[in-house]
């Protein structure tokens, strides 16, 4: 084979191994920022719904949310974050292609979320925030 097209092959690997990182960068930076936007968004009375907030991969996680919250939510947004840093170094080594989500299992989250007198339809508000931040100049 000739060198050009060795030189070509290269370039096509390299352009891929790139693309592929970028692109599992870009899905961890959307999944941290919408985790981000529901969390900031979310109304606070107990905090129980603030701190049931978290990712999954793969699969939508079933766990069980937090019983008691002691402080109404007020430190879970620094957790969440900092717990967020972590994940974020997790999914862009995930396979490029596999699934994210950001899932609250409190049992009354889609009722606050549909209904709040102040704050309703927050989960969209922060999808299409998350949206509008990477979409900027698409076509």
């Amino acid at each position: 084979m000739s060198t050009e097209y060795n030189s070509f092959m290269l370039s096509v690997r390299g352009f891929k191994v790139a693309t592929e990182r970028q692109a599992k960068q870009l899905q961890a930076k959307v999944t941290l920022q919408l985790l981000r936007g529901v969390i900031l968004g979310n109304p606070v009375d107990t905090g129980r719904m603030r701190g049931g907030w978290v990712v999954g991969v793969g699969d939508a996680p079933d766990y069980e949310p937090p019983e008691k919250v002691t402080d109404k939510g007020r430190a879970l947004s620094a957790r969440h974050m900092t717990e967020a840093a972590s994940t974020g170094q997790r999914l862009s080594e995930l396979p490029l292609g596999t699934p994210t989500y950001v899932v609250n299992n409190v049992s009354y989250s889609a009722h606050v979320n549909r209904l709040h007198k102040n704050k309703a339809r927050f989960v969209e508000a922060a999808i299409e925030n998350v949206k509008s931040q990477f979409t900027k100049g698409a076509p």
